[in-house]
């Protein structure tokens, strides 16, 4: 996988949105590709997260380690979701929460086979 494939852009067509999620072998190389992309990324909150997501604007990106979870992609597709859907204007409630679902789906569906194929090529 080249080294451009580290770095993946979803776009959120309907909310006029960019998720961009970048791997790494481990959280600080994700950071450390991501802050080459993206100097203004802030510092992620603590070494010992797992994956992170960093709200840039408005436009989430999502830092993942190689060996993620489908679990640990979907909470911080999560999160990138509530960004998404804040920066749109819309709300975030257990009342309104089909739209976090789609977009929660829409970042996982392609973040997950994505971050599968990284993995794979770091154990060949």
């Amino acid at each position: 996988m080249p080294p451009s494939a580290r770095h993946k852009r979803i776009e959120i067509a309907h909310y006029r949105a960019t998720v961009r999620a970048v791997v790494g072998r481990d959280l600080s190389a994700a950071y450390a590709l991501a802050r080459r992309l993206e100097p203004k990324l802030a510092e992620v909150a603590g070494e010992d997260e797992a994956g992170a997501c960093v709200d840039v604007g408005g436009s989430p990106w999502l830092l993942l380690p190689a060996d993620a979870s489908p679990g640990l992609v979907a909470h911080e597709a999560l999160h990138a979701a509530v960004v998404v859907a804040e920066h749109a204007g819309l709300p975030v409630s257990a009342a309104a929460d089909e739209v976090l679902a789609y977009l929660i789906e829409a970042i996982v569906d392609a973040v997950a086979p994505w971050i599968a194929q990284f993995a794979r090529t770091l154990k060949a």
